[in-house]
């Protein structure tokens, strides 16, 4: 049974007014307008993405997987996957994108073909294409932090 506020009690071990509230600098917007809220998402949304130089590099950094099971995928043909290094831009993309992205996610955009893609790999093609992509992964994504 619901206790009534105004007569009964709860198994509370202190009473409520006793427990201390948050400072006020956490609680402050927990009462803000949803429309605060989104204009505050609007306002990060709206902002222009940063210059990212295009580099020329001297030597491509990339490598280039044959396939021993080559497939057709998207009306193409795939014998080789090259993989190349992503940049920062390009890394921080991958986890704007998905708070919770898998080296697949990154393999993704490090080889042009989709997630989905490099998971149905073959176990010899998978293992290639994955060992050779690992290499260029962010080292956070490596375990080194």
């Amino acid at each position: 049974m619901k206790p009534d506020t105004e007569t009964e009690t709860t198994d509370l071990a202190v009473d409520a007014s006793e427990i201390p509230l948050p400072p006020e600098e956490l609680s402050r917007d927990w009462d803000a307008e949803p429309e605060a809220a989104e204009a505050e998402k609007a306002k990060v949304e709206d902002t222009p993405p940063a210059e990212i130089a295009e580099l020329d590099f001297l030597e491509e950094p990339s490598v280039t997987v044959t396939l021993r099971y080559p497939f057709r995928f998207d009306g193409r043909e795939v014998r080789t996957v090259t993989i190349r290094p992503l940049s920062v831009a390009e890394t921080g993309g991958v986890i704007q994108a998905n708070r919770d992205a898998s080296v697949h996610d990154f393999y993704a955009v490090m080889t042009g073909l989709p997630a989905a893609v490099i998971r149905a790999l073959p176990g010899e093609d998978g293992e290639a294409v994955t060992g050779a992509a690992f290499d260029f992964l962010p080292r956070f994504m490596r375990g080194g932090g």
